[in-house]
């Protein structure tokens, strides 16, 4: 029936009027009209436009939007597919950040389902809409906040809309996701027919998958989702509930986990036959990353994954999504990128890795990575979890390549603590070749150990060195200088220690010892200029705040008690650095 341009001026002017006089209720009796019908197919644009400016001044309005809502499905199902996927998209661009966007959603869904076989051609540019529509919502701020404070996040309106949200886009899907299921499952290759349809199914698995990827990138991989429900209940069920769903998903559109893993951004190696490689390449590695620590680390849809690799194999192939993880500086993404290598790690056998896989630049950036989140990253708990991952990787690697990657890592090392750490593997690895009688492992002792003296063995400044700010390192050298001359006796020389006793006596401890009486000296002086500070400051308006300079920094104006308890600690430094110098060079005369 087609209808007058007359009555169609009418008729959406009573809708204008409707609407302006704030009755929404009245325009969704309308709307349900039966009689209606054929101006809602002629003129569903306009609708459309119009309800989408009204919304802009009653967003706020639980009953008006629920009305709405109404109205909107209605126009979906009776109004032009092609016009009003337009329309519904311009709508969405216009609500991108504002929590009315989410009443498009099923009106957009209607819309796509009624292309049936062709909807393939609008999935794409639907669903990256959809998913612009959640980037805008701030993510939770989990940096500095206790256990308690993480579950008062749950209260938070941004919170609680991103959830919301993030719920709606992953349900969105839901029938097309079914749709796939049954088309892959029941398809006929034999005949033409069947083979078109079934690589239109395949181009829509894909828009899915892609989708799918982008939505556990963001804003899934940038939150704290606690899975074990057993003990106590998640305080982020709903993200839990996406994540689990958004697994289930791509299991029944059987996507290849298998293939996704060994997905490289800019290769289209692993690629479908039926994909086209920009399709492919624009698929999302962090995304991507986040769905192996859910396979691996957590057993989400671990049948999935083939069980018959080995456990090198596996760090070999996902040592990308780890350091894609580890990137990320926000704690919640880089915590999945700790635990995954942790649980991969933790897999394989020591000695087991071979150093020539230290050609790969990966691999050494895994420990780099390591030790920036050990010494930059705010959180204590991802610092310890960095600094008990380290060794566990290095130990993993052949006796080449722990030598290599600790020579590596201390010579590029800045930070004191870091190279401490670093002398100390160093240490249990001289220990653990000393005990080996194996003749062929040569690279923690003799030469290979004699090459990376002047390395430990330092001081930056000589005899001026500030000892307090690297007394980390210092302190590590020393107990390592008194293993090796303790454990290994100057007859057999295997730590080649006693080829270069002398030098060291001459250079490294002479300086050592004037740099302790210095630094004595020094922290006594100012020990004494802050109690004399103490006595004038007394008179003054200042009080107790006054100010110290340890390790090199200006600490700010602190208490006095503080500060005397700052300069009796770097005394007891000295005390202990003194300890093992005296006890080194007791060791050196006895032998």
């Amino acid at each position: 029936m087609e209808v007058s341009e007359e009555n169609s001026a009418v008729f959406l002017a009573a809708v204008r009027e409707a609407l302006s006089n704030g009755k929404s209720s009245e325009l969704k009796e309308m709307i349900l009209e039966d009689s209606n019908k054929h101006f809602i197919q002629s003129l569903g644009w306009d609708l459309l436009s119009a309800v989408g400016s009204y919304l802009k001044e009653k967003a706020n309005e639980v009953e008006t939007n629920l009305d709405c809502v109404v109205i909107l499905e209605r126009i979906a199902q009776i109004g032009n597919p092609k016009e009003l996927f337009i329309g519904l998209l311009e709508q969405l661009d216009t609500f991108l950040d504002s929590a009315v966007a989410r009443l498009f959603f099923r009106p957009l869904q209607i819309v796509l389902q009624k292309f049936g076989p062709s909807k393939s051609l609008y999935l794409d540019q639907a669903l990256e809409q959809l998913h612009a529509c959640i980037q805008g919502i701030p993510l939770p701020q989990y940096e500095g906040l206790d256990e308690k404070q993480r579950r008062l996040l749950i209260q938070d309106e941004e919170y609680q809309r991103l959830e919301e949200t993030c719920i709606d886009l992953v349900e969105f899907v839901a029938p097309f996701v079914f749709e796939v299921k049954e088309k892959i499952s029941g398809i006929e290759e034999d005949n033409l027919i069947g083979k078109k349809e079934f690589r239109t199914t395949l181009k829509s698995r894909k828009e899915i998958e892609k989708y799918l990827l982008r939505l556990l990138e963001y804003p899934l991989a940038f939150l704290e989702v606690d899975y074990n429900t057993k003990e106590r209940a998640s305080f982020e069920s709903g993200f839990c509930s996406c994540t689990r769903q958004i697994m289930s998903y791509l299991s029944d559109m059987q996507c290849s986990f298998s293939s996704l893993f060994r997905y490289v951004p800019g290769s289209s190696d692993h690629a479908e036959d039926t994909l086209e490689d920009d399709q492919q390449n624009s698929l999302s590695m962090l995304g991507i990353s986040h769905l192996v620590y859910m396979v691996h680390t957590l057993g989400l849809s671990a049948s999935r994954v083939p069980a018959i690799h080995s456990a090198d194999y596996l760090l070999a192939l996902h040592k990308i999504h780890v350091a894609t993880l580890m990137k990320k500086t926000e704690e919640p993404a880089l915590s999945k990128g700790l635990e995954l290598l942790d649980h991969l790690v933790s897999q394989i056998d020591n000695l087991v890795l071979r150093s020539s896989l230290l050609l790969d630049d990966t691999y050494m950036k895994i420990p780099e990575a390591l030790i920036h989140v050990m010494v930059g990253h705010s959180s204590e708990v991802l610092r310890k979890k960095a600094v008990g991952v380290l060794p566990v990787f290095i130990n993993k690697f052949d006796w080449k390549g722990r030598y290599r990657l600790l020579t590596v890592l201390l010579s590029s090392a800045e930070h004191s603590g870091v190279k401490g750490l670093l002398i100390g593997l160093i240490k249990d690895n001289v220990h653990q070749s000393l005990q080996n009688d194996d003749k062929s492992n040569s690279w923690f002792l003799d030469s290979h150990l004699r090459t990376i003296f002047p390395t430990i063995f330092h001081l930056s400044n000589g005899s001026e060195t500030d000892l307090l700010e690297e007394s980390d390192m210092i302190i590590a050298a020393l107990n390592f200088l008194r293993y090796m001359l303790l454990r290994d006796p100057r007859g057999t020389n295997r730590t080649a220690v006693w080829s270069v006793i002398g030098q060291l006596e001459q250079g490294y401890l002479s300086e050592l010892v004037t740099g302790l009486e210095l630094s004595r000296l020094h922290y006594k002086q100012r020990e004494e200029e802050l109690l004399d500070e103490k006595k004038r400051a007394k008179l003054a308006k200042e009080g107790d705040n006054l100010s110290v300079s340890v390790g090199g920094q200006e600490i700010g104006k602190m208490p006095f008690k503080q500060q005397m308890q700052v300069l009796t600690s770097a005394q007891f430094t000295f005390d202990l650095m003194q300890s093992l110098l005296g006890r080194v060079n007791e060791i050196i005369s006895q032998r």
